[in-house]
């Protein structure tokens, strides 16, 4: 048996039974249980059994009983809220349990959100005495991992999600419980959006001129970065460029095609500023660190290089000793666009001619070498900072270490641009979040309200223009009723409601008899 404390369990708990398949033949059957589906053994043992004949025996698969006839499945009942489960049905169901576990190998995964020795008083001696348990605690998803996954240098996808709706999914993450896979079908969202409902995402291909359309080209020139560019071009009076832009679609489609190919590379470099980052706050001890999701929204809106955690960094860098910095320099050699070789191998001739690390070399910026001197003049103390001296290899190490720092400085500069300002950003980069939030966090409430009160905004048909504002007996009966109910109050008399209601939708010549019977019946 395993205790898990209550967390983000579903993907957890199939991981270990994948894992513990993959070193055998052996196929593993998760069987999901809740206090809800276990009122007593009987029920607990029935869904059992269901579950775990569905997983196995597929009807569309003619050699399903032969291959479980050849391997014995083990089976892994996952009994999520086991602290609320009543303790005479989990008595008896580890009882049977282990009454075929020499038939049936059985593996009992447990949710528990109390600590271990709350769930131990309530259970019976006897089945302390049946279980082997053993305690983990299922960690939360790697959200850096994966927003890293998505957007990394290596992966072969050319759409980047956007700063503000990468900080909405993030906020979504941390105010709900989400799974793994929940958490990557909201990405395949992001993407599956951008290509289908923008029909400039043709151009992450790279198409010749013959595929696009007339259409293609003057949805570009209605794009916003478009305006800015041409505006751009004519501050410098280059006019020639602005017609060519406005009239030639071939060399609109030359220069879209290099504009898109200098977005990506500014987003990469983007991305290895961040992973910049990342590693070097790898050294610090504070737990005021950046997550990547965060350093990317930073990123992608600029404002990276002037952010006060980058200037905590660069400051931490400057402070280095002469070991940490030859390790934090040999991990930088990592990122593609950071060159800093030179200084490097300054560093390791430094190191070698200093006697290795076992005295480190530390420069003028270390805080151990200043020291504050305490003078009474007047009878009043005064506080003063005294800076020791240094020796010449500390001052070479100093000078090596300060252009480390003007190295990182210009990279997160010319590194950290606010995608906004790219030419055709559009096409690359998605950043609408009312897509996502209308899917993943929908109001279908206010969505029938909304129908139900302006029916022409959905309809589209003529015969509801005029009547925007008032009751017509073209609009569907429900949405009639359900604007007559709005405006009566607390107690409804249906009589009146009904004859409001006629009078809407009845035509002219009705017979008063017929009516005073219809408001009979319905009283």
């Amino acid at each position: 048996m395993h205790y898990a404390n209550a967390g983000v369990v579903n993907d957890a708990v199939r991981f270990v039974c994948a894992s513990y398949a993959e070193k055998s033949e052996e196929r593993v059957l998760v069987v999901n249980l809740s206090s809800q589906q276990t009122p007593n053994l009987k029920a607990a043992l029935k869904h059992v059994n269901r579950q775990a004949t569905n997983q196995s025996f597929d009807a569309d698969d003619e050699d399903a009983f032969n291959d479980t006839q050849q391997v014995v499945s083990d089976i892994s009942p996952w009994l999520r809220d086991g602290q609320v489960l009543d303790r005479k049905v989990f008595d008896d169901l580890t009882d049977v349990v282990q009454s075929w576990s020499n038939r049936i190998p059985f593996v009992l995964f447990i949710g528990i959100a109390t600590s271990i020795d709350l769930f131990q008083e309530n259970l019976s001696i006897s089945t302390i005495r049946r279980l082997r348990a053993v305690q983990f605690r299922i960690n939360q998803v790697d959200v850096d991992l994966i927003f890293k996954n998505a957007v990394s240098l290596d992966q072969p996808s050319k759409v980047w999600p956007g700063p503000g709706l990468s900080r909405l999914l993030l906020q979504r993450h941390h105010d709900t419980v989400q799974s793994l896979s929940s958490l990557i079908g909201s990405l395949k969202y992001v993407y599956m959006t951008h290509i289908f409902t923008n029909p400039l995402s043709i151009l992450l291909a790279k198409p010749t001129k013959s595929t696009l359309q007339v259409y293609h080209y003057e949805a570009i020139r209605n794009l916003a970065s478009f305006k800015r560019e041409v505006e751009s071009l004519l501050d410098k009076s280059e006019c020639g460029a602005v017609r060519r832009l406005l009239d030639d679609d071939d060399f609109l489609h030359i220069k879209v095609i290099s504009a898109i190919e200098s977005c990506q590379g500014r987003l990469r470099r983007i991305i290895s500023a961040i992973d910049t980052v990342t590693i070097i706050q790898s050294y610090l001890n504070s737990k005021n660190k950046r997550s990547w999701p965060d350093l990317y929204a930073k990123s992608m809106l600029g404002e990276l290089n002037e952010s006060p955690f980058v200037k905590e960094i660069l400051l931490f860098v400057r402070k280095m000793p002469s070991h940490t910095l030859q390790e934090l320099l040999s991990r930088l050699k990592e990122i593609p666009l950071l060159d800093l070789q030179s200084e490097a191998q300054d560093l390791q001739a430094l190191i070698s001619s200093s006697g290795g690390n076992e005295n480190p070399l530390r420069s003028e910026h270390d805080a151990h070498r200043q020291t504050l001197r305490a003078t009474v003049v007047a009878q009043k103390v005064e506080l003063s900072k005294h800076s020791s001296s240094l020796s010449k290899k500390e001052l070479d190490y100093s000078k090596v270490i300060n252009r480390v720092d003007a190295a990182l400085r210009e990279f997160f500069q010319t590194h950290s641009v606010d995608f906004r300002s790219m030419f055709l950003h559009e096409i690359v980069v998605y950043d609408f979040k009312s897509p996502h939030r209308d899917t993943f966090l929908p109001k279908p409430r206010y969505a029938i309200e909304r129908a139900l009160s302006s029916p022409h905004d959905y309809l589209g048909c003529s015969c509801c223009n005029g009547a925007e504002q008032t009751l017509s007996a073209s609009q569907p009966a429900t949405a009639i009723l359900y604007q007559l109910y709005l405006e009566s109050g607390a107690i409804i008399n249906v009589a009146d409601l009904w004859s409001a209601f006629h009078t809407i939708v009845a035509r002219e010549n009705v017979d008063e008899g017929i009516e005073r019977k219809r408001v009979l019946l319905v009283a």
